[in-house]
């Protein structure tokens, strides 16, 4: 019997099982803070997007009212436009349609009659005569009720009440002409029942007078007036509006830039946790080792068996098969350490060794502790000269913790993988060859191809073709470069429709500094470019409506021209003078 060796040094061994679930236990509650604030930035976003829905949709309706307002506020002019055309045309023709189309013009206006539908344009010159209207009526409203409805303010109304205020004076003088080319005249109440000779001079006089016009241009300067007041209106709801939106956009891409930020804080938290856990198993194994080189010299199971009893172990064996002395080995079978499954083999190798005289190469078994506990060790024997016999000695590593440390291994990389597939991004990563090499869950299910599909150049495919070459040149020019860049595309989503995406690739390095190739992170931007894009056609319907100020301009211009003609026609002179 061999007398059971001393320990010379204690050494505190660390238990693997509670640095394990320490280790776990720390990416839980990294996991639910990171899940935290992950959801937090979600219902951010939400919010916000809510809010620029909200925006947009006032916008919408802040420009119709705008629209509505200066469609009411250009009525007005033409009414009294129409209604001195009117006066004129039937003094000047006797026509009785022409003064049955201004006492319609008036009563619409005064909401006696109903309003055609599509008043607002230029309703009257379509209209050959009154009873044959080219658009069906209306509601019957005035349209002095109609602009406090609005919503102007209390100076524009004030511009809009004085010119409506000074064509009423106007048609006074109207219907004085009118009557006056009938052969009617006012009583001095206000009535038209004095019958006498019909006074079309008169009539045309008083039509084309000085005072005629100055009482026009009454009425046309406070509209003009209002326009100027309404476009500055117009003008500041359109910057609050974008400024609003633009803050809001801001406050998106913030958010946007926050989960790439705690992507990047998660990957690297991640990996250094992964980093620490193997430093502290590194330093546990090589206490270990420490402690077997100065026991036993030899951190290995060492048995030497003869005609396939044992007679000798070293101390490393103890542990290794689960013995509390020396003395639970010897005289025990060396079959009786080996797993049922390599029973056979082990009895191969015995033989050969016991034929042949040399050594056998090393492989792995699975062997059983003496409490039957099954494990796997990396096994050599040679043949061994004991006291005159000719034994074996078998030299038996545990692999137990090489196994461990890969199965270990694969769950990190499972759990890399959970993690780049838990994010709203989508990942994309390739190798120093330019290839890719994988993409995450999220970027397969947005475009609804399988990952053979994309890898290498597949992903190609799927970049709008206005857009790859741009993208290729990029990606191209900053991987020689080894730069972060960015850039938008449109890319193919699994609906069919193209969506734009904000790809943000940066290089990548493994732990020893040397470069593995490049990582992306990819965000639906859609969103922002529909927003982009209504607020670049709400700013078009603006200048549009900035046009037809210039067009009301022009129109004055042609009615002047036309005074002119008139007054050349009864032999007057020209009273405007045209420039340009």
């Amino acid at each position: 019997m061999i007398n059971e060796e001393k320990n010379i040094f204690k050494v505190k061994k660390v238990n693997e099982n509670q640095i394990a679930l320490v280790f776990k236990g720390s990416l839980k509650k990294l996991f639910r803070t990171l899940l935290g604030i992950q959801f937090s930035l979600c219902v951010g976003l939400v919010i916000l997007t809510t809010l620029i829905y909200i925006n947009q949709k006032e916008l919408i309706e802040s420009q119709h009212i705008h629209f509505q307002s200066y469609l009411l506020a250009n009525e007005l002019l033409q009414s009294s436009d129409d209604l001195t055309r009117l006066a004129r045309s039937y003094v000047a023709s006797n026509n009785g349609e022409f003064e049955r189309q201004y006492n319609a013009v008036l009563d619409i206006r005064n909401g006696k009659k109903p309003r055609p539908a599509d008043y607002n344009r230029v309703y009257w010159n379509f209209v050959i005569k009154e009873d044959q209207k080219p658009c069906p009526n209306g509601e019957t409203i005035s349209l002095k009720e109609l602009m406090s409805k609005i919503g102007f303010t209390n100076s524009e109304l004030e511009m809009l009440t004085s010119a409506q205020k000074y064509s009423d004076s106007l048609v006074k003088t109207e219907e004085i002409a009118i009557n006056a080319n009938k052969g009617l005249y006012d009583d001095g109440k206000g009535n038209f029942c004095i019958k006498k000779e019909p006074n079309h001079d008169f009539a045309m006089r008083i039509l084309y007078d000085d005072a005629y016009h100055k009482k026009k241009t009454q009425v046309q300067k406070p509209i003009d007036e209002f326009f100027v007041m309404f476009s500055e209106r117009t003008a500041k709801d359109v910057a609050k509006f974008e400024k609003r939106t633009i803050g809001l956009v801001k406050s998106i891409e913030g958010i946007i830039i926050a989960f790439i930020l705690l992507f990047v804080f998660s990957f690297f938290k991640m990996m250094h946790q992964i980093i620490e856990h193997d430093q502290v198993l590194k330093s546990l194994t090589e206490s270990e080792e420490k402690y077997r080189q100065l026991v036993e010299f030899s951190p290995d199971a060492i048995l030497v068996h003869v005609d396939g009893l044992i007679q000798f172990v070293n101390n490393a064996s103890l542990k290794i098969f689960e013995a509390t002395s020396k003395d639970d080995f010897i005289g025990k079978k060396i079959i009786d350490l080996v797993h049922p499954d390599y029973v056979s083999i082990v009895e191969q190798r015995i033989a050969k060794i016991a034929a042949e005289n040399s050594e056998v190469p090393t492989i792995e078994e699975e062997l059983v502790t003496l409490k039957g506990v099954p494990f796997y060790a990396e096994v050599t024997a040679i043949p061994i000269n004991l006291k005159g016999k000719q034994g074996i000695q078998v030299v038996a590593r545990d692999i137990r913790e090489q196994k461990f440390s890969n199965t270990k291994l694969h769950e990190k990389e499972v759990q890399y993988r959970n993690l780049a597939n838990a994010g709203m991004a989508l990942i994309w990563t390739s190798g120093t060859d330019k290839l890719c090499n994988f993409f995450n869950e999220p970027w397969l299910k947005f475009t609804g191809r399988t990952i053979e599909q994309e890898i290498g150049n597949g992903w190609a495919d799927g970049v709008h073709p206005d857009d790859l070459d741009r993208c290729l040149k990029i990606y191209v020019t900053s991987f020689n470069k080894r730069e972060v860049f960015e850039m938008e595309y449109r890319l193919l989503h699994v609906s069919g429709e193209y969506r734009w995406v904000k790809d943000m690739g940066t290089p990548n390095y493994n732990s020893n500094g040397e470069f593995i190739g490049y990582i992306g992170h990819c965000f639906d931007i859609t969103q922002n470019k529909r927003v982009e894009e209504a607020l670049k056609k709400k700013t078009n319907e603006l200048e549009l409506l900035n046009s037809h100020f210039l067009g009301r301009e022009l129109k004055m211009i042609e009615l002047k021209k036309e005074i002119n003609e008139l007054l050349k026609r009864f032999g007057g002179e020209a009273k405007y003078v045209i420039h340009g």
